[in-house]
């Protein structure tokens, strides 16, 4: 199947769950046309699609392409820009069947969506101002997350913890800047100690910030992703016993 060009106002398609049989699959659609395929879906006239309760999990039946009954799903609408990825976006909760779940994405795709790409509705979160790039980072760490521990780090990036650091240290270079700015403006008589040292001290301020989530960045990847290790000796050195006792 030819994919449409992502673009400005494109409406995308993707199974959120994991791949395999289970009680409940989840598919997503993103984008413009996340309305119009609901109302193709589930039978939904027009005006029926305005009045539609948004944020709430409504149980509705699925219709294939010969308009009769294919699944009873569970379907939770919301509008821009409240959503996830600041778009319109329709989830479909349905039976768990790989087919069922591939027929309903078909369907969508028949009725306007395109398959979306990997990450691509956190990469829409990201570019319409839902998430900045550190959250977006710590979506990818909370999903690959292999502790306790990381899982904690990843909820921290996603609460925007990171993110009011490298803000705080944005500031503080900004504030140098524009003092510096402000120093080249003024004659050499005009500057006194004070000045310099106010700057020493700032840029000293942040380079200690900066240090300590430098210090922190191994451990903070260990804990998310986890760390490749090699148990090697000899044979029937107890290789074995070690990796069992693990």
């Amino acid at each position: 199947m030819k994919r449409k060009k992502v673009g400005d106002g494109d409406t995308v398609v993707a199974q959120s769950t994991p791949y395999g049989y289970g009680g409940i699959g989840v598919v997503r659609v993103t984008g413009s046309g996340a309305v119009k395929i609901l109302g193709r879906l589930a039978g939904i006239p027009k005006d029926e699609l305005q009045k539609i309760k948004l944020r709430k999990a409504l149980k509705r039946t699925i219709f294939d392409e010969n308009n009769n009954p294919f699944d009873d799903a569970v379907v939770t609408l919301y509008k821009k820009p409240k959503s996830y990825t600041g778009e319109d976006v329709l989830e479909i909760s349905c039976h768990g069947s790989p087919y069922i779940i591939k027929y309903i994405i078909d369907l969508c795709i028949k009725y306007g969506a395109s398959p979306a790409r990997p990450g691509e509705f956190t990469k829409r979160a990201f570019i319409n101002g839902k998430i900045d790039l550190m959250q977006a980072e710590s979506v990818a760490n909370m999903v690959s997350a292999s502790s306790h521990r990381g899982v904690n780090i990843a909820l921290n990036g996603l609460r925007g913890a990171l993110s009011k650091e490298i803000g705080a240290m944005r500031d503080e270079l900004v504030d140098v800047l524009s003092y510096s700015e402000h120093l080249l403006d003024v004659s050499e008589e005009d500057i006194i100690n004070t000045d310099i040292s106010y700057i020493i001290n700032k840029t000293a301020k942040t380079q200690k910030m900066l240090h300590n989530l430098m210090k922190t960045y191994d451990t903070c990847r260990i804990m998310t992703s986890g760390a490749i290790v090699v148990l090697a000796g000899p044979t029937n050195s107890g290789k074995s016993t070690l990796f069992n006792s693990l």
